[in-house]
C-alpha cells in the first residue's frame, strides 16, 4: 500500500478557513466537519485499513497555505496499528506541514500501537512562517497490553523536527530496538507502556514561558504513582511536553485538555 493525503487551507471572502485543495488516495480520507469556532476549519484524518502492514508506505503533506490567518484543527479517526511482520520488513509513515504566516495549526492523531514483530520508520518535518502556532503530539503504545505483547515491537524509528527561519527550532529523534537496548530504564520509558511528546510553537512575540507555568499547573493535578508527565520550555516561544503512563486513553485526555489550555491562553 502507498497512500497519500495532500491538502491545502485557505480564507475565503468570509475570512473562515475552507479546505482549498484535497487528494487522498485510499484508505485514506478527509473529513471536514462544521465549524465550532470562529475562522476555523476543522477535520478528520480517517483510514479504511486496520493498520500498516509490512511494505507500506504512508505519505502526509499539509499545506496550511494560510493566506494570512487561517487555522486548522486536525484529528483521527481511531488508534494507528502497525501490524506484525517478518524481520528485515518495515512500514513508513511520513507527514510535512507547512504553517505559514499567522497561521495556526493544531494536530492530535490518536496513538499508534506497535504490533509485536513491528518495525516502523516515522518522519515529522513542520516548517513555520512568521507569527505562526503549532500545537502537535504523538503518542505511542508499545503494544497490545492484553495480548501481553509489552515491548515486543522489532524496532522504531521516529524523527520529529519543527524548522524557523530555516533551522531547526526542535528536533526529537526516537530509536528504539527492545531486543538491543533496555528502553525500560530510567531516562526511559521508566516501567510505562505508552508515552507521548506534545510540542507547542509560536513564532511571533507570544511570552510561552507562561504557557509553561499553566501546563505545570495542570500536570501536577494529573501526576500520580501510574501516570507522570513533565513540561520544559526548550526554545525561544517553543515548549515541550513528555507523559509517561500504561493507558492511551490516559494521554489522550492529558493532551486534549493540555491543547485546550494552550488554545485558550492564546485568545
Amino acid at each position: 500500500m502507498h497512500s497519500e493525503l495532500n491538502l491545502t487551507v485557505g480564507i475565503n471572502a468570509n475570512r473562515q478557513s475552507v479546505l482549498q485543495d484535497c487528494f487522498y488516495s485510499p484508505p485514506l480520507k478527509l473529513l471536514t466537519l462544521p465549524p465550532t469556532a470562529p475562522h476555523a476549519l476543522h477535520a478528520i484524518q480517517m483510514s479504511a485499513s486496520p493498520g500498516l502492514l509490512a511494505g507500506d508506505t504512508v505519505n502526509i503533506n499539509i499545506n496550511i497555505n494560510i493566506d494570512k490567518n487561517a487555522a486548522l484543527s486536525l484529528k483521527t479517526q481511531a488508534y494507528q496499528r502497525v501490524l506484525s511482520m517478518n524481520a528485515g520488513q518495515l512500514a513508513e509513515q511520513h507527514l510535512q506541514v507547512i504553517v505559514n504566516d499567522n497561521a495556526q495549526f493544531c494536530y492530535l492523531p490518536h496513538p499508534t500501537v506497535l504490533h509485536s514483530g513491528a518495525h516502523l520508520k516515522q518522519t515529522t518535518r513542520m516548517v513555520l512562517g512568521d507569527n505562526a502556532e503549532l500545537i502537535y503530539s504523538d503518542i505511542v503504545a508499545s503494544g497490545r497490553a492484553g495480548n501481553g505483547e509489552h515491548f515486543a515491537f522489532a524496532h522504531l524509528s521516529a524523527k520529529t523536527r519543527i524548522e524557523y527561519q530555516n533551522r531547526p527550532l526542535i528536533v526529537d529523534n526516537i530509536q528504539w530496538s527492545p531486543s538491543t537496548q533496555h528502553i525500560e530504564a530510567i531516562g526511559q520509558m521508566e516501567g510505562f507502556s505508552h508515552h507521548t511528546n506534545l510540542y507547542y510553537v509560536h513564532t511571533g512575540a507570544l511570552d510561552v514561558s507562561d504557557k509553561v507555568e499553566q501546563l505545570h499547573a495542570l500536570i501536577e493535578l494529573w501526576n500520580t504513582a501510574t501516570q507522570t508527565a513533565g513540561v520544559s520550555l526548550v526554545a525561544n516561544g517553543a515548549l515541550q511536553m513528555r507523559a509517561l503512563a500504561n493507558n492511551g486513553e490516559v494521554l489522550i485526555e492529558l493532551v486534549q485538555a493540555c491543547a485546550a489550555c494552550l488554545m485558550a491562553a492564546s485568545v
